[in-house]
């Protein structure tokens, strides 16, 4: 299942943000901003786009979104909000390939570590980040979650450059929805990269 939502997602984005400025998709990228869930009316305008992107083993049978759609809708609507008036590419894997050996991407929650490492060499104090990262990896719920991965995310952007591995996180925001058990690996997993 890791494969095939990574594998989505990175297609997705490579599809919307094509060569650079002049073919970025900016009306799919709307939609996903616009849109809070998969569900919303807001985000019909991307369905098309989004929905040949899912192996069909994935896509949702009694129209209720299943685990993979939420989570590769969310990981994309932060990539969409990210993106957003940035003329470079704001996503790159995290995990060197054959393509990829330089100029990696790094996870979500690395990149708020970046952001609370900047403001402590600038005397800058880091708790109110650390507050709202701390409460993320409290969340039950992915709802809640989504709500605050995006607050973090405009704090993110508007303080530091940096590229994402969104379909990192869109790992993780799938198994967020399984048990108590699988909640609290992806926790402990944000945990080390913002705190470790």
């Amino acid at each position: 299942m890791e494969d095939e939502l990574t594998n989505a997602t990175v297609n997705f984005i490579r599809h919307c943000y094509g060569d650079g400025e002049a073919t970025i998709r900016r009306d799919i990228l709307k939609a996903l901003r616009t849109g809070k869930t998969i569900n919303s009316p807001r985000a019909q305008d991307a369905l098309p786009y989004l929905l040949e992107k899912v192996p069909e083993e994935f896509l949702t049978k009694n129209g209720i979104p299943t685990n993979f759609e939420r989570a590769f809708y969310e990981a994309l609507r932060l990539y969409a909000l990210h993106q957003q008036g940035i003329d470079w590419c704001v996503y790159e894997t995290s995990r060197p390939t054959k393509e990829v050996q330089d100029d990696l991407g790094i996870t979500f929650f690395k990149g708020l570590k970046l952001l609370r490492n900047k403001a402590l060499e600038n005397d800058s104090d880091s708790k109110a980040l650390d507050r709202r990262v701390q409460t993320v990896i409290a969340m039950t719920t992915f709802n809640g979650t989504s709500t605050s991965l995006e607050q973090l995310s405009g704090i993110m952007k508007s303080r530091i450059d940096v590229k994402i591995d969104y379909a990192d996180l869109a790992n993780d925001l799938y198994w967020l929805q399984f048990d108590e058990n699988c909640i609290k690996r992806v926790h402990f997993r944000w945990a080390n990269q913002y705190f470790g």
